[in-house]
């Protein structure tokens, strides 16, 4: 079973001026949807505004996930989920040990305004079944972001536990190849995902269209999947961008249950030597 997935920061509605408005993008952030045609698109800075015209707008696609709440713009981490896909479950949970998902600490200054959410959706395709989270980590601490993500894997191993699955983790983790963040994700035992977004250049280019940039948008995958595929898309309207970060996109194929159970099988016995 073949799946397009991609991740895409649109870039939330607040503080955005001239052609960076909402009103003033909100076509070619639709039309570079449309262009992904992915099967899964882990969303995030997704407003209620944004929701609704996209929902209209995308009606192929259904949209999971609540927001974050919070003082400024009720924010989404939504997973677009393309009809045909079955949604057997789907949640959203804060990134905090408090219901707000607000860290509060001095150290972590803007973690209390801007609360972290992950949604996370069972799905059924193919004659398949596997889950698919989606997050958009902190800004401004990479203290706040690894125990954010330490969260995120909770909930992965605890899902796993009573019934495993092959998983997805897509977001815009505010972090680099190279960061604690994503060297702390891919040490972990449990759950093992994997980046297959390596080998690829920046996401962040900040409406400038600028190509080396940061990667600060990833996409991991449990064992059961392979790569196919793995691209930025990193086309413009006329010269304007829909969103400051460019979609990260990326094929994966997910083999029988008998090969992912080998997969897994194998990756337990290179842990244990």
């Amino acid at each position: 079973m073949t799946l397009r997935v991609a991740t895409f920061n649109l870039k939330s509605t607040g503080l955005g001026f001239g052609v960076r408005s909402w009103k003033r993008r909100r076509e070619i952030l639709r039309d570079a949807m449309l262009e992904l045609n992915a099967d899964l698109v882990g969303v995030q800075e997704l407003t209620p505004i944004m929701r609704t015209y996209l929902e209209h707008e995308l009606g192929g696609y259904n949209f999971v996930g609540l927001g974050r709440g919070g003082l400024i713009f009720n924010e989404h981490s939504d997973i677009a989920v393309r009809n045909g896909i079955k949604i057997d479950f789907e949640s959203t949970f804060p990134l905090s040990k408090n219901r707000s998902g607000r860290l509060i600490s001095m150290r972590y200054p803007l973690s209390w305004i801007f609360p972290r959410i992950c949604t996370v959706a069972e799905l059924s395709f193919g004659g398949r079944r596997f889950r698919m989270f989606n997050t958009h980590l902190d800004v401004s601490s990479e203290t706040a972001r690894m125990l954010q993500l330490r969260i995120v894997c909770r909930r992965i191993a605890e899902l796993n536990s009573k019934d495993p699955l092959p998983t997805i983790l897509t977001g815009d983790f505010n972090a680099t190849p190279d960061s604690r963040t994503v060297k702390l994700l891919e040490s972990l035992d449990l759950p093992r995902l994997t980046s297959v977004s390596d080998a690829i250049g920046g996401t962040f280019h900040f409406f400038r269209g600028k190509e080396p940039g940061m990667r600060l948008d990833h996409v991991f995958a449990s064992p059961e999947f392979t790569e196919i595929s793995c691209e930025i898309v990193r086309h413009s309207w006329n010269g304007h961008y829909p969103s400051d970060h460019y979609p990260l996109l990326v094929t994966l194929n997910l083999g029988e249950p008998d090969e992912a159970l080998q997969k897994g099988c194998d990756a337990l016995d290179s842990k244990t030597g």
